[in-house]
């Protein structure tokens, strides 16, 4: 018979493989979905059909594993989000969703220039940041294992975008993910973390009002139906993941509620940035 200790570590042992299951899954659906979403990104195309395609998807894909567990959460990790950026010949897109297990979070992103191909290559400007992002990304997978200081990460990824005359958007963080948290305390930036961007990278928001929150831990007593009901609806069915109002019951009600519930701090926006016009 083995020892109490024993036990303990082949439990322990048990569970992380059990998790390692459900990020693969996580991860998996998440890849499979933006494909689809990519297959579908041509010149015309609806921004809100491609993200309503991409949450669709990912509600299909999840439904699929662990059938029997009647109770796992899983779903929708990251509300898919389309973001254009129009050039003189072609029009960049970024591509951004993420699907959870059982609260084991996956989430992906990806540009995509549509318009180009094999014989309709971009040049210039367009393909400096498009390489700038490639290499800055593939060295920050490189550099994440135990050890790796936050300044490393922050030193290469400078390095390589200003090899191609571009700039990190200041403030962009990669957080650490947590089971049902897609944003855990420790996080990497780069001066601080900044996106990949052919202007002066610092972002800011305009007229554009986000669709995408999340809920705080905040408590508060919501007295009017409208805020009340949107976050009871948001604890049901979201609980602690980001969600879009697009996937809610009612938007039109959703979007009444939403002020309320954000100057209370009980939702937390996404914010819509911009660089410039010509960036």
């Amino acid at each position: 018979m083995a020892d109490k200790d024993t036990d303990e570590q082949k439990e322990t042992i048990a569970e992380d493989l059990v998790a390692i299951q459900k990020y693969k899954m996580a991860g998996e659906i998440s890849n499979c979905v933006i494909q689809g979403v990519i297959a579908q990104c041509v010149a015309g195309a609806s921004v809100r059909d491609l993200c309503s395609l991409g949450d669709r998807l990912v509600h299909e894909e999840t439904s699929k594993v662990f059938k029997k567990a009647k109770d796992m959460k899983k779903g929708i990790a990251f509300p898919t989000c389309v973001s254009v950026n129009k050039t003189v010949s072609a029009i960049f897109l970024l591509c951004d969703l993420g699907a959870h297990v059982d609260g084991f979070i996956a989430s992906v992103a990806h540009t995509v220039v549509v318009g180009s191909s094999p014989s309709t290559k971009i040049t210039g400007r367009k393909a400096d940041i498009l390489l700038a992002a490639h290499y800055a990304s593939e060295a920050f997978f490189r550099l994440m294992k135990s050890g790796t200081e936050n300044q490393a990460v922050t030193n290469v990824v400078q390095m390589i975008a200003e090899s191609f005359k571009c700039k990190p958007i200041i403030g962009m963080l990669s957080h650490q993910l947590k089971q049902f948290e897609i944003n855990g305390e420790k996080s990497y930036h780069s001066e601080p973390k900044r996106k990949r961007a052919s202007g002066e990278g610092m972002a800011k928001e305009m007229d554009s009002r986000t669709t995408v929150f999340k809920k705080n831990n905040e408590m508060y007593v919501l007295k009017e139906n409208a805020p009340n009901a949107l976050f009871i609806e948001v604890n049901s069915k979201c609980g602690t993941m980001p969600f879009c109002l697009r996937n809610l019951e009612d938007e039109k009600k959703a979007c009444v509620g939403v002020p309320e519930c954000v100057s209370h701090q009980l939702l937390e926006p996404f914010p819509v940035l911009y660089e410039e016009p010509s960036e």
